[in-house]
């Protein structure tokens, strides 16, 4: 069956930020205490949902698996619901230029490339779009910068890089989770 529920998850400013500066085995941060458990109570309150890492620390670990070793070793009681991280995209072919095209594009791509993978081929445009709005697909996306695409807006929960996830943010991630969208 196919996944139909994402949250698109940043890690520096969501979950690692100014409080925690424990180093772990692969060289990165821990995650603070608090916005994980925050984390934990979307994961919890729908079965569905699944977690895609959008954050810059996803080009340290080279599949998911290393991606859900990575937040069991931190606490996260869910790495199982860690399916995937979206592309990297760069605009400057020098590695040594920080250039990168919005984050929102990279969210964008992996939707078109994981949703509607079962969809009919050979449809007209018109059913098209009737096919993907009965079947429907939900995001929310956690991120303290804010490189998203206006179509994006109502799906994007922004939080404060000194602080992290809050208990205000876990109602908005729901909320935007009921939000279907039809086409990415």
């Amino acid at each position: 069956m196919e996944y139909t529920k994402f949250i698109f998850l940043d890690i520096d400013g969501v979950l690692a930020f100014a409080r925690d500066n424990r180093i772990y085995s692969d060289g990165l941060y821990g995650f603070d205490a608090v916005a994980l458990s925050h984390l934990e109570k979307v994961i919890e309150s729908d079965p569905d949902v699944k977690i895609v890492l959008s954050s810059s620390w996803r080009n340290h670990y080279n599949d998911v698996a290393e991606i859900q070793s990575a937040f069991l070793m931190r606490g996260f009681k869910y790495p199982e619901r860690i399916i995937g991280k979206t592309p990297r995209f760069k605009s400057s072919p020098d590695p040594y230029m920080h250039m990168s095209i919005p984050r929102g594009c990279e969210v964008r791509q992996w939707l078109w490339d994981n949703t509607w993978t079962d969809m009919p081929k050979g449809m007209t445009y018109t059913e098209d779009l009737a096919w993907k709005k009965a079947h429907p697909i939900y995001y929310a996306i956690i991120d303290d910068d804010g490189d998203f695409l206006l179509w994006q807006k109502d799906h994007f929960i922004q939080t404060n890089g000194q602080h992290g996830l809050k208990a205000k943010h876990v109602k908005q991630v729901l909320k935007a989770l009921t939000l279907p969208v039809a086409s990415v």
